[in-house]
């Protein structure tokens, strides 16, 4: 069983990738993962990754990652297909990574709230990882995919990876 055929269309893959950014991620998160995709079928995925935001992607560029899934949650086939199609409409409708999103996360997790940032990055198109997964979630009616976090606009790989539903499906 591969991760093509193993993770169901509409699940999510959190990822522990090798490069630096992911690094300060992991490290600023206490999280094994840094690094979120949504599943759309035959080994493909849709993600939010920088340079160039969010995009369509196979599963086999992270071939040689750390990699867990949702695979034990239960989503009807409608739940499945509205996160799709919410990821789906991102590819013409998100413009860039939201780097300033990752460093307001950054900086509250350091104590920092800065109301003015939350206000100054609101309406933009850009999204990074873990919220474009979070926001497809939250449009398929599964609230819990906001990880107890008041916006999708929090919601990091770490709490991603650590939903119960969520295991290894690939060390």
């Amino acid at each position: 069983m591969t991760l093509a055929t193993e993770v169901p269309i509409g699940s999510y893959f959190c990822f522990r990738t090798r490069s630096l950014l992911g690094w300060v991620i992991r490290r600023s998160t206490h999280s094994d993962f840094d690094h979120a995709a949504l599943a759309t079928g035959d080994g493909g995925l849709i993600e939010s990754a920088a340079p160039g935001g969010v995009r369509v992607n196979h599963v086999s560029a992270y071939e040689h990652c750390k990699t867990a899934a949702n695979v034990d949650e239960t989503m009807t086939s409608a739940e499945r297909a509205a996160a799709v199609d919410k990821a789906r409409w991102f590819l013409a409708h998100a413009d860039a990574y939201d780097w300033q999103g990752v460093a307001l996360i950054g900086l509250q997790d350091l104590g920092l709230h800065w109301r003015i940032l939350i206000r100054l990055l609101r309406g933009r198109r850009a999204l990074f990882c873990s919220q474009l997964v979070a926001i497809a979630g939250v449009a398929a009616g599964l609230e819990s995919w906001r990880c107890g976090k008041s916006s999708t606009a929090y919601v990091t790989p770490a709490d991603l990876s650590r939903r119960p539903q969520v295991r290894i499906v690939q060390s």
